[in-house]
């Protein structure tokens, strides 16, 4: 097994390959219905994977196309005069600055986000309690998920990984109403669907 320039290229085609699959097949009910999130992770983390470990192995062909790689190599490795770097060396840096930039564009407003819910009381009430029990009673969960009602929303939605909650906007609810809004908050939960955006948010 060895890394060079064309295996990190084949990684980063074959990682697009996966994605544009990912696009097509997020919404096929066949593939939800009969294999969930889990087989959508799946194909996240085998991109992810052949994505970070661009490696060539022993069992692979090559494809030869000298009329296209050569000319590409020679661009990538061109040294810029006084900087001293090569073109793939900027190229390198602006993907990772660029990368890093997004990244902490989305911790900042996860943690903005976060910082409004926590500061809100839980909705002490039996009636939301008791609707959160029944639903977990009803999957077979023991999954623990306080419920916060505010104005800084105007549609229900579930927040957080380790400590789940679910923000309702303030307003008055009859009991389906209640029910059918915290089932449906509640298989987000149960389908690891925060896992997922954040796996998309790092594609």
């Amino acid at each position: 097994m060895s890394f060079t320039l064309y295996s990190l290229i084949m990684s980063v085609l074959c990682s697009d390959i996966f994605i544009i699959v990912l696009y097509i097949l997020r919404k096929k009910k066949l593939l939800i219905r009969y294999d969930g999130v889990f087989a959508v992770l799946f194909l996240y983390i085998l991109t992810l994977l052949r994505l970070f470990v661009p490696a060539k192995f022993s069992f692979t062909k090559p494809i030869r196309l000298p009329e296209v790689l050569n000319p590409v190599k020679e661009t990538v490795e061109r040294q810029i005069p006084v900087v001293g770097w090569t073109i793939g060396d900027v190229l390198i840096s602006c993907w990772i600055v660029i990368a890093a930039v997004l990244i902490i564009k989305h911790i900042v407003l996860f943690v903005r986000i976060n910082r409004k819910v926590v500061f809100l009381s839980d909705k002490a009430d039996s009636k939301y309690d008791e609707c959160l029990r029944k639903i977990n009673r009803e999957y077979g969960k023991q999954t623990e998920i306080s419920l916060r009602v505010s104005n800084i929303t105007n549609v229900p939605m579930g927040f957080g990984i380790f400590k789940k909650t679910i923000l309702l906007p303030e307003r008055e609810y009859s009991d389906d109403q209640l029910y059918y809004i915290l089932l449906h908050e509640c298989n987000h939960f149960y389908n690891h669907d925060v896992c997922v955006k954040l796996l998309t948010k790092l594609f």
